[in-house]
């Protein structure tokens, strides 16, 4: 997992085009429906939903579902969550999965769930782009030492 302190939301391997995403969105939706689970996209009621984009119900069991949508394999620069996505999945806990659509549209097509995924974390790296947000100091040195 990387950390990001910048909101450009172009680093990964998901795609960043709004078609891509709807089609991944879809093919979430009929998955969903496939497994007896009542699914509704939020673009088609509420438009630009912050915190995920499908719910789906089953019985008692609710899903809040943030899809993400490659074109291609989910290679190591992996995909991302946003700063309201990962406060909602930190809310929600174990009703909040993370979706991943791999090879969208392709016969390797494949939709990986994965449930309460911030509570999964176990560790954070802080790459050098971090030297953005930090304070800055030096050490005294001994005399002597240039």
């Amino acid at each position: 997992m990387y950390v990001s302190g910048s909101s450009n939301h172009g680093l990964g391997d998901e795609s960043n085009s709004k078609e891509v995403g709807e089609q991944g969105e879809l093919a979430v939706v009929a998955f969903e429906e496939g497994e007896d689970r009542t699914a509704e996209r939020l673009e088609d009621t509420r438009p630009n939903h912050p915190g995920w984009d499908i719910v789906s119900v089953d019985g008692d069991e609710v899903r809040y579902i943030e899809v993400k949508t490659t074109t291609g394999t989910w290679g190591s620069r992996g995909v991302g969550l946003t700063e309201m996505q990962f406060r909602e999945a930190q809310s929600l806990g174990d009703e909040y999965w993370l979706y991943v659509v791999e090879n969208l549209d392709s016969p390797d097509e494949v939709i990986h769930m994965i449930q309460n995924p911030v509570g999964r974390l176990s560790r954070m790296q802080f790459n050098g782009d971090w030297r953005a947000f930090a304070e800055t100091g030096t050490r005294p040195r001994p005399e002597g030492l240039s």
